[in-house]
């Protein structure tokens, strides 16, 4: 399995509900485009637990959530929890996010660990859906 491409989104915004809109639409934005180049057959996609900590960012997580899941509409969407693909790409579902990101960095032949741990957690959920898919 190679590595096509890998990022972040950043937003260069304030916090508010106007610029959580904005962001739903650059994100939606860059989803199509990138799905509209490597059109998705199947999707790894972390299951999100919100507690009382993280209230304010469930909206606009499930807002996009939705959104992927309609743009995905062709492709498979397998769901893993952060445990589950922590054990899977470390052996342990406690692994902190150092671990997670020198694995990927060992599974996929990285020259350095992926800069973002947002994007080592993508590939990760990459790689296990494609080796539980196979």
């Amino acid at each position: 399995m190679d590595i096509v491409e890998a990022g972040i989104v950043v937003h260069n915004l304030q916090k508010s509900r106007d610029s959580q809109i904005q962001r739903m639409l650059q994100t939606i934005d860059f989803v199509q485009d990138l799905m509209s180049k490597f059109p998705p057959r199947l999707i790894g996609m972390e299951k999100v637990f919100f507690s009382h900590q993280n209230q304010a960012n469930a909206e606009f997580v499930f807002g996009l959530r939705g959104i992927i899941y309609f743009l995905a509409k062709e492709g498979q969407i397998l769901e893993y929890s952060p445990t589950q693909i922590k054990k899977y790409i470390t052996g342990t579902g406690k692994a902190n996010k150092l671990l997670m990101q020198q694995m990927i960095q060992k599974i996929f032949g990285l020259e350095q660990i992926p800069q973002f741990d947002d994007a080592a957690d993508a590939l990760a959920l990459a790689y296990l859906a494609f080796k539980k898919y196979q």
